[in-house]
């Protein structure tokens, strides 16, 4: 892939992001902030790249953009520093370069398939406890979306159910870059976003295995994702499975 689109995807999200953490004091609403944010991203992307088209409005086979201006409205509002910015490229529908800016931490981190994840430059790799007992997992749960719900709560039973640790952060962006550098131990993802796919690309490229709930391969087709640590993901897929 072409350098200069590497470096608009990673430029576009630091450039949202720095925006987003310089405005404590402007009177927007979060909904205004993101959208702000959205057409910084796109300038930046345009600038370099103005023939990409963004995925959804792309064919299945074109080269695409996604992006994700504010990951998560509900802990940015709060002051919460879990939110962040993420943006990828795509072809033939498979995420290939991705990006995630933090802006509270100033954290970068960037993949590219087949040669690994980077945190502000240096390789990273998904490690962490080497059993679920010990582990540590974030599972998404939106209480707002009728058809997440079910499998949020689901997925959140079996967790406790088997006495496993789990966090809900608010920001798959955090919990992306977490799993990536083994602060945590895995994700589970009720409902996959397109726009997140640059998570999904890093988390994989860490090392994490990254799997749909049938235990095949992730895809931006997928229904919903299982990731973490080689060590324990099977045991957390056979756990969460059914739920899913």
């Amino acid at each position: 892939m072409d350098d200069k689109q590497q470096r608009a995807v990673v430029s576009a999200t630091q450039a949202a992001g720095k925006y987003l953490r310089g405005s404590p004091g402007v009177k927007k609403t979060p909904y205004e902030m993101e959208k702000r944010a959205r057409d910084i991203m796109m300038r930046e992307l345009r600038a370099i790249a103005p023939q990409i088209s963004m995925w959804g409005d792309a064919g299945a086979d074109e080269t695409a953009f996604t992006v994700c201006p504010l990951d998560s409205q509900g802990n940015f509002e709060r002051g919460i520093g879990t939110y962040g910015v993420m943006a990828s490229l795509i072809e033939g529908g498979t995420p290939i370069f991705g990006a995630i800016f933090l802006p509270e931490s100033e954290e970068t981190l960037t993949a590219e398939r087949g040669k690994g994840a980077r945190l502000n430059g240096k390789r990273v790799e998904a490690g962490g406890k080497g059993r679920l007992s010990r582990a540590l997992v974030c599972c998404g749960c939106n209480i707002y979306n009728e058809e997440m719900k079910p499998l949020s709560f689901g997925a959140i039973e079996a967790l406790a159910r088997n006495a496993v640790i789990w966090r809900n952060m608010g920001s798959p962006a955090a919990e992306f870059v977490w799993l990536a550098t083994g602060k945590i131990d895995g994700i589970v993802i009720p409902m996959l976003e397109s726009a997140h796919s640059a998570g999904y690309l890093a988390i994989q490229e860490a090392g994490a295995i990254v799997t749909d709930k049938e235990g095949k391969p992730f895809s931006l087709h997928s229904a919903s994702i299982i990731a973490a640590n080689p060590n324990i993901h099977q045991d957390l897929y056979e756990l969460v499975r059914d739920s899913l």
